[in-house]
C-alpha cells in the first residue's frame, strides 16, 4: 500500500504583511515625494523671434495642463488650448513626464502634440523647420504654478517673405 501525503500550500505559512494607504501612495508618488497630480490653467505664450534681428511677434492662447496619473517619477495627462485671445480654435494632445530627483519641486515634461505643426501654423502662420516636443520647467502643485518652455526654429511669414525665426512656446499659470 501506498503512502499519501497531504500537500499543504506553502502561502499557509507565509507571514501576512500589511500596508496602510499612506504606504501605497508614498510608493505611487516615487522618489521625490512630489506629486504633481492636478489640473493647471496656463497662458500659452508663443514668441517668434527673427534671426539675428530683435523683431519678434508673440501669439497668446489661454488653456490649461491635466496632470490625471503619476506613478513614481513619471507622470501623464492632457494639455489644451482654448479657441480665443489669437488661438484661431481649440488644440489638445497628451502630455507625459517625470519629475526631477532633486526635490525641488522642477519636472521634465515631454508633450506628445499630434498635429503640433498644423497649430503652430494655424495660430502664427510659422513652420516649425526642426526641434522636438519637449517642455522643460516646473509645476508647483502646491501654488498651481506652470512654467515649461520648448524652443524651435521656424520659418515665419514676413513682409519681404519667410525668414528664420527661434521659435518659443512657454506655458505659464495665469
Amino acid at each position: 500500500m501506498r503512502a499519501r501525503h497531504l500537500l499543504v500550500p506553502i502561502l499557509l505559512f507565509a507571514p501576512l504583511v500589511a500596508c496602510s494607504s499612506d504606504d501605497i501612495i508614498e510608493a505611487v508618488t516615487g522618489p521625490t515625494g512630489l506629486d504633481v497630480r492636478g489640473t493647471y490653467d496656463i497662458n500659452g505664450w508663443f514668441t517668434a523671434t527673427e534671426v539675428g534681428t530683435a523683431n519678434s511677434v508673440v501669439y497668446r492662447c489661454s488653456g490649461s495642463i491635466a496632470v490625471s496619473s503619476q506613478t513614481g517619477n513619471v507622470f501623464s495627462g492632457t494639455w489644451s488650448l482654448f479657441n480665443e485671445g489669437d488661438c484661431p480654435g481649440e488644440f489638445v494632445g497628451t502630455l507625459t513626464g517625470t519629475v526631477d530627483d532633486n526635490d525641488n519641486g522642477d519636472v521634465t515634461v515631454s508633450f506628445l502634440i499630434p498635429g503640433r505643426d498644423a497649430a503652430v501654423e494655424a495660430i502664427s502662420g510659422c513652420q516649425i523647420t526642426s526641434g522636438d516636443d519637449e517642455f522643460v520647467g516646473s509645476i508647483d502643485p502646491a501654488s498651481g504654478f506652470v512654467d515649461v518652455e520648448s524652443i524651435y526654429t521656424a520659418n515665419c511669414p514676413t513682409d519681404g517673405g519667410m525668414a528664420a525665426f527661434e521659435f518659443s512656446i512657454l506655458f505659464e499659470d495665469n
